[in-house]
């Protein structure tokens, strides 16, 4: 038997030709994931992009307050309370 070194290139017919050779076969759940990702990704980029975002925050003294952003007018806004907000939300759907 021939030993074999590591270390020598092979021949260039013993390397694989395509790139997709060289990757392993793709399982289901990997397939699915990448499919999901791409969701994902399309959902966030068509459908979230006018959907306003808000969080309700706490500053360093502890008190609590809303920001609001709006992605259309690329606009932040901070409110005290919740009544705030809803009235924002409402003024901003009726534009």
């Amino acid at each position: 038997m021939k030993p074999i070194s590591l270390l020598t290139p092979k021949s260039p017919t013993q390397l694989p030709q395509t790139p997709q050779a060289l990757r392993p076969p793709e399982s289901e759940f990997q397939r699915r994931s990448r499919w999901q990702k791409f969701g994902h990704w399309v959902y966030e980029t068509f459908v979230l992009t006018h959907t306003p975002k808000i969080w309700l925050k706490r500053d360093r003294e502890g008190l609590m307050y809303w920001e609001a952003y709006d992605p259309v007018n690329c606009h932040r806004s901070y409110f005290a309370t919740e009544a705030e907000v809803r009235v924002w939300l409402e003024q901003r759907y009726y534009r």
